[in-house]
Formats: C-alpha cells, structure tokens, sequence
C-alpha cells in the first residue's frame, strides 16, 4: 500500500480525531503491521506542508521522523514522470499524477489518503485512515 503525504502531515499538524487515527497509522507502520510504500515525492511534500504551518526546525524534525521509519521506499524516475502525464490528463494534480506513477511502475494498486481527488482513478483502490486504525 503506497501511503500519501496527508497521513503524515495530519500525524505532525493535526490535533483533532484526524491527527489522532493518523499517529495510531503510523505506529502500525512502526510496528510492522502495515507494509507502507511511499516516495520521496511524500518526503519532500510532509516537509514543505509542515513548514508552511509550523517552521523549518519543526519540519526538520518531522522530515527525519518519517526517515525512520520502516517504509518501503520507491524511485522516481524518468518513467515514472512519463507514465504519470496520464494521470495529469485525467484531471490529478502534478504532484499526485507523480505519486500515481510511482504506484503503477511498482505495480501497487491502492492507496492509503485522505485525498478525494484520487477517486478520479477508479482502478485505485483508496483507503482511509478510519478504514485501517
């Protein structure tokens, strides 16, 4: 399962139920009982976002957070850019066509996310985090 950015990004900033189910998410992926898949494209959006709402030592710190954790982590390449225009002109964002691209070059077919623009792609299959905890 690739696990979107949202998810940690609610684990560092959010203080409600949401933030809440997403820290119990994490510490499945912690404790082995979900297998996690993500880029760095989710490395580099968690520590932008997280900037954006606290400030750099914070996102600093949360950046190195989701290093260590044990998540399978995935390659973008050239390929995967190509491949994820598809995803572009079926109406995803840049950044999620490109973690859509990541998925289907490695052959994952769902995604944990909070995201709804990824019920665009019906052959997805999305996952929430109430769904999991």
């Amino acid at each position: 399962m690739y696990v979107d950015s949202n998810i940690f990004i609610y684990a560092a900033v959010d203080n409600t139920e949401k933030g809440e189910k997403a820290r119990k998410i994490i510490e499945k992926i912690t404790k082995g009982e979900l297998k996690a898949h993500a880029s760095p494209l989710v490395w580099d959006e968690v520590v932008w976002v997280v900037q954006k709402f606290t400030n750099r030592n914070v996102a600093l710190e949360v950046g190195k957070l989701i290093l260590e954790l044990p998540l399978i982590w995935l390659d973008i390449s050239y390929e995967t850019v190509k491949s994820s225009v598809n995803f572009y002109e079926r109406g995803m964002n840049p950044r999620d066509a490109v973690h859509l691209g990541v998925m289907e070059e490695y052959n994952i077919s769902e995604i944990l996310t909070e995201d709804k623009d990824f019920n665009k792609i019906p052959e997805i299959k999305k996952y929430k985090m109430a769904e999991l905890v």
